[in-house]
């Protein structure tokens, strides 16, 4: 499978293979084949796989990692302002009223 493993696989009488953990990537997975003399066909056939990254690595998540960050900020910030103000009007002497 190019772009993972570029050696040929020789599965003998085998008709499957399995790859785990790939990146996320295009691959190509080259096939060949033989008969029953073991003459092998020179002709290969191609497969593309395209392995996608989980949604928590995609764009969009990310997106929704930074408003969220963007938002806890935003609260504690407002947060910290509105505790001040009410420190500020509660200091002895400072009041408006009288």
């Amino acid at each position: 499978m190019y772009g993972f493993n570029n050696d040929w696989i020789n599965l003998g009488t085998k008709r499957e293979i399995t790859f785990t953990n790939l990146d996320p990537y295009q691959y190509t997975l080259n096939v060949k084949g033989s008969n029953n003399d073991d003459r092998w066909n020179q002709a290969t056939t191609s497969l593309t796989i395209v392995v996608h990254p989980p949604w928590w690595a995609t764009w969009w998540a990310y997106l929704l990692y930074a408003v969220v960050l963007g938002g806890i900020l935003y609260a504690v910030r407002r947060s910290e302002l509105h505790r001040q103000a009410l420190k500020t009007n509660l200091v002895p002497g400072k009041s408006g009223s009288r």
